[in-house]
């Protein structure tokens, strides 16, 4: 099978601002990677050292669970090992290339800022399920590695063309995932982030949880499209946001959490 193109900042036409790994650019700098087929391993997501410390840096150490995931080496591996991801790409007519820049650097910043938001959220949670939905909050948007950055950071209204393009970011994410020791748990809430809360598919609260955060983190937030939202003009845009779910949006805004308000919320059977 044809090895997949990617392409280095060893490059002499590297940009500046290009993060060390790979860049959306022709160079000199691009070697191949073989594409296999993959079969995933209950072994490894199973492993209690790897669950136990992955678990550990959830709680503890957000930043080094990042670093840990969001790497070239967890990037090549897995367009290496999942299929998968090829075919998502290839299905937008994109090439398969990663953008490191996307889910680096000061762009980690919204996945800090969605974790504080689910891991307040979640505080009703098991223990367990609590650490997935944090491992999840911080990884949820590393598939926008294979996302074009001149799409991605596009100063204006996406086309409709370029808006498909970025929301395959969620099954590129829950694709990335599979390969890793994570729970496939872990891999299934990344994959639902953008799924309405009307879908079956989203039979867990950690699921709802996860999608209200990371919306409110994207309205805190300047980006080159947008500025950031007050307070006020948050809570009014998610109230009205059919696709999130309003039992967690009105627990968001209120000034102290239910302990048991996950039982009072509806999802679907």
């Amino acid at each position: 099978m044809e090895g997949i193109k990617l392409y280095t900042t060893n490059s002499i036409n590297a940009p500046k601002n290009a993060s060390a790994g790979v860049y959306n650019s022709l160079s000199k700098g691009a070697y191949d990677v073989k594409q296999d087929s993959f079969t995933p391993t209950k072994e490894k997501c199973q492993n209690p050292i790897y669950i136990k410390f992955d678990s550990f840096l959830a709680k503890n150490a957000p930043k080094l669970f990042i670093d840990k995931y969001i790497n070239i080496k967890t990037l090549e591996k897995a367009l290496s090992e999942n299929p998968e991801i090829v075919d998502i790409i290839k299905s937008k007519g994109i090439e398969p290339k990663i953008y490191l820049q996307n889910v680096t650097g000061k762009n980690q910043e919204h996945f800090l800022t969605t974790y504080d938001k689910a891991k307040e959220l979640g505080k009703c949670l098991p223990d367990e399920e609590l650490n997935i939905l944090m491992q999840a909050a911080l990884l949820h948007d590393i598939g926008k590695a294979f996302i074009p950055s001149e799409i991605l950071n596009k100063n204006g209204k996406l086309t409709d063309r370029e808006r498909e393009i970025v929301d395959i970011h969620a099954k590129l994410g829950e694709a990335i995932l599979k390969t890793t020791n994570l729970s496939p748990k872990v891999a299934h809430y990344v994959g639902l982030h953008h799924t309405p809360s009307t879908s079956p598919l989203k039979a867990s609260i950690s699921a709802h949880i996860l999608s209200a955060a990371d919306v409110y983190s994207a309205l805190k937030e300047e980006r080159p499209y947008k500025t950031k939202f007050s307070d006020e003009e948050v809570k009014n845009i998610m109230e009205n946001d059919s696709k999130l779910n309003q039992g967690v949006v009105k627990s968001m805004f209120e000034e102290t959490i239910p302990d048991n308000y996950d039982k009072q919320i509806s999802i679907p059977a």
